[in-house]
């Protein structure tokens, strides 16, 4: 490698961005990583824009350029460990922090990321003995409260410890102190003090909702384009120009807090199922398109784009992800916006969205931190709002695509497993298998925000959460017509 090799490569690929065109930056970003020239950081820059871009093989050899180059810094260790544990590869995330030595490194960032990683896995024991070792030795991390709150670590003595850390961890403000509020709110709920929990919830959503503005006209132009020229027979008309095989996807979708974790656990449980994640690959399609509508896809279309090369380009990002020829489940939240694009392109693809009474779905969704995105999540009459566009997008996609789209109430699923679990195989082209009634037994990776409740047996527990909290919801129901009162 050459100096002026290594200057045109590192131009190239800064062009490239400035081009927004994911294939050239993709492009550009192997010819660094090959020349492997003197980065420093900037290798994490280039991992992260090859993580966005679902190129995680690419951005895992950028990562490796950053540490050799830095003798296996601790600090890139633990970057390393980050984006393996991002992409589901927690066995390699583990392998990075062992050798990370405690003595070099901060200790309570090394237990908090053990624990999140054990609590992903689903071994619940070694959560909480790393995430108590968190909240010990950095009492002002409001994540790792929150972290621990969520697979009910807090005991009476860390719960004192926990309020002794209010001044410490609130004054760091922003998302650390939002989260520190969520964590002493989930336990007010658990002691059935609804009314402090409730005041509690708020003060921290009010903090992101600060940071994460929601623009709603925004999110109705959106989905004024998700649904604008998507007709059955504009959707047959594409699915005329594919000629690949089936792929390997089975979409599921809903709200979230909906049931979808729940449901991705009972496909994933068959055995001729990988497994699945909330993967949201078809954002990267509509980038290449162009945008939402039909006349979008038409354009692209007319451009030289072509059906099979949107297909390739998902099995493609579905193999960076869950490498295979087994089945994977999508499970991509609030699908409406893309699912013109999705019956487009695998009219073979089976689509269950998860529908729940919107009450509980709100109050479940306003209580829970979101790590990232969800604008709209952080106040009740911001939350009607989504769901009045939900609902819209709901209505357009079941009356365009009929019978592709199974429809499962999350009530239904919860009280009568025994019946929507095979009509939810079914619909799939699975048969069912009966340990998908007992999905809480497969020890899989679970990343979302239901990651406790999916280790539990099928049960009705989220059925009416709603109902401490409804006398206090009134925005909600004033912006959502009423209808879920």
């Amino acid at each position: 490698m050459t100096i002026d090799a290594a200057n045109r490569a590192l131009a190239n690929f800064k062009s490239a961005l400035e081009s927004r065109d994911r294939a050239s930056v993709n492009k550009a970003a192997v010819e660094l990583i090959d020349l492997a020239p003197r980065l420093g950081t900037s290798w994490r820059s280039i991992a992260t824009v090859l993580e966005r871009n679902g190129e995680h093989g690419q951005s895992f050899r950028a990562l490796a350029n950053w540490a050799a180059e830095s003798g296996g810094a601790p600090a890139v260790l633990y970057e390393q460990a980050g984006f393996h544990a991002r992409a589901g590869r927690h066995d390699e995330s583990e392998r990075l922090l062992q050798r990370i030595p405690k003595d070099r490194f901060d200790p309570a960032g090394l237990a908090y990321l053990r624990g999140t990683i054990a609590t992903n896995a689903g071994r619940m024991d070694d959560a909480v003995e790393s995430l108590r070792e968190a909240v010990t030795l950095n009492p002002a991390s409001g994540h790792s409260w929150l972290a621990l709150s969520m697979v009910n670590g807090i005991d009476d003595a860390f719960a004192d410890r926990m309020m002794d850390a209010e001044e410490a961890a609130t004054q760091r403000g922003g998302e650390e102190a939002a989260t520190y509020y969520y964590a002493v709110a989930r336990l007010m709920h658990r002691h059935e003090r609804y009314d402090d929990a409730f005041r509690t919830f708020e003060r921290g959503a009010a903090i992101v909702a600060a940071l994460r503005p929601y623009d709603r006209a925004a999110q109705e132009a959106t989905a004024s384009r998700a649904i604008s020229g998507w007709s059955s027979d504009s959707i047959r008309r594409f699915n005329g120009q594919a000629s690949n095989a089936a792929g390997r996807q089975i979409f599921v979708t809903g709200l979230p807090r909906s049931g979808t974790t729940l449901t991705e656990q009972i496909l994933a449980a068959n055995s001729r199922v990988q497994g699945g994640a909330e993967l949201s690959l078809l954002r990267l399609l509509h980038q290449d398109v162009g945008g939402l509508t039909s006349a979008d896809l038409d354009r692209y279309l007319t451009g030289g784009g072509s059906i099979d090369g949107l297909r390739d380009l998902y099995r493609h990002l579905l193999d960076e992800r869950a490498p295979g020829d087994a089945l994977v489940v999508d499970k991509t939240l609030a699908l409406g916006s893309s699912i013109g694009l999705l019956a487009a392109v695998f009219p073979d693809a089976p689509i269950v969205w998860l529908r729940r009474d919107p009450a509980d779905c709100a109050w479940s969704i306003f209580s829970t931190y979101f790590l990232r995105g969800m604008n709209w999540a952080w106040s009740l009459g911001d939350i009607a709002h989504f769901f009045t566009i939900e609902d819209r997008l709901f209505a357009h996609w079941t009356e365009v695509l009929k019978d592709r789209v199974l429809v499962v109430p999350y009530e239904g699923l919860a009280s009568q497993p025994e019946e929507w679990v095979p009509r939810i195989s079914r619909h799939a082209g699975l048969e069912m298998e009966e340990r998908q009634l007992t999905p809480h037994l497969e020890e899989r990776v679970v990343s979302t925000a239901s990651v406790s409740q999916v280790r539990e047996p099928i049960n009705r527990k989220g059925i009416d959460s709603s109902a401490p909290y409804r006398d206090k919801m009134q925005p909600f129901f004033d912006g959502y017509g009423g209808q879920a009162g």
